[in-house]
Order: C-alpha cells, then sequence, then structure tokens
C-alpha cells in the first residue's frame, strides 16, 4: 500500500513540475492582485483567450495607445514622463521609467513598434479590470514576433500590472 502511495505522490509531482513553467510566474502575480486572481485561472487562459469577450470602446482605446506609445524612444524624458503617467499607475509607473532612462543611456538602433491587435476581458474583480492583449512586434511594416499579455488595470484606468509572453 505504501508503495501506490509513493506511487501515486511522486506522479502528482511530475504532473505539477510539468506545469510549474506555466503556473509560477502567475502565482507571483495572483500574491500581487491579493489573491482576487485565482491561480487555477492561470493553467488555460493562454489557450483560451481566443473564447473571451473582445474589448472595444474607451479601455481598449487606452491599453491600444499605452502599449503602441512610440515617443519614449525620442522625445524628451520630462515629456515622456508625463505621458507615462496618463496611462500608468503605480507601482509600474516607476518601473517603466527607470527602464526608459536606463535604455535611453546607452546608444541603440532600436526600430522596433508595436501595435495591439485585440484587446480580450478576461475578468472584472473589485476595482481591477483583467484584459489580454494580443501584441505585435513590427520591424518596418513587418511582423517580427507576437506576444500575448495579461494587463491589469486599476480604478482610474491605469496599467498596474503586465505580463507579455512572446512567441505565441
Amino acid at each position: 500500500m505504501d508503495f501506490v502511495k509513493t506511487l501515486i505522490i511522486a506522479g502528482s509531482m511530475l504532473v505539477y513540475l510539468g506545469f510549474a513553467p506555466i503556473t509560477t510566474d502567475h502565482y507571483t502575480l495572483s500574491h500581487q492582485s491579493n489573491n482576487h486572481y485565482e491561480q487555477k485561472d492561470h493553467e488555460t487562459w493562454w489557450e483560451e483567450y481566443h473564447k473571451l469577450p473582445r474589448k472595444s470602446g474607451a479601455l481598449a482605446d487606452r491599453i491600444t495607445q499605452a502599449l503602441e506609445y512610440s515617443g519614449w524612444l525620442n522625445e524628451p524624458l520630462e515629456d515622456v514622463i508625463v505621458k507615462l503617467e496618463e496611462f500608468y499607475g503605480e507601482p509600474l509607473l516607476s518601473e517603466i521609467v527607470k527602464s526608459v532612462s536606463e535604455f535611453r543611456a546607452t546608444p541603440t538602433d532600436w526600430h522596433y513598434l508595436y501595435k495591439v491587435d485585440s484587446v480580450y476581458l478576461l475578468q472584472k474583480h473589485g476595482e481591477k479590470t483583467y484584459l489580454i492583449v494580443e501584441v505585435l512586434e513590427l520591424l518596418n511594416d513587418e511582423i517580427i514576433d507576437k506576444a500575448l499579455a495579461l494587463i491589469i488595470i486599476n480604478s482610474d484606468s491605469k496599467i498596474i500590472e503586465q505580463d507579455f509572453r512572446w512567441g505565441y
């Protein structure tokens, strides 16, 4: 009987470890959002996002403007910060401003642009809205890569968390 228990436990661990790369990142997100978004929901949403209702209107437009904003490449940093404050809330805003400052401090030949393809409503919970966004990475109007992004919006319609999965 102990052998059977050991076999079941070992099999369960193998199954869990098989899902660990998918769920570990989202478990952190779950804790950051006060467990309003259950870990179990993360196991399949990447696969079934296309079944969700598409979002349009002001919120989808706002997400599109935020993710497609490219002024951070060449506008004065003070203007970039003002623009980013329109779209992002803390703690994400501080992280993005820091990243932009560091990126601009190093010479680069960056030419990529991002285009939002579709926005899907995953769920609303309290003051947070969870969206899945299809993002295209473009170089000279040619699609280089695709991403799915989990975007969390607060009650002020500002992005407070985002998680991108490239190469979907």
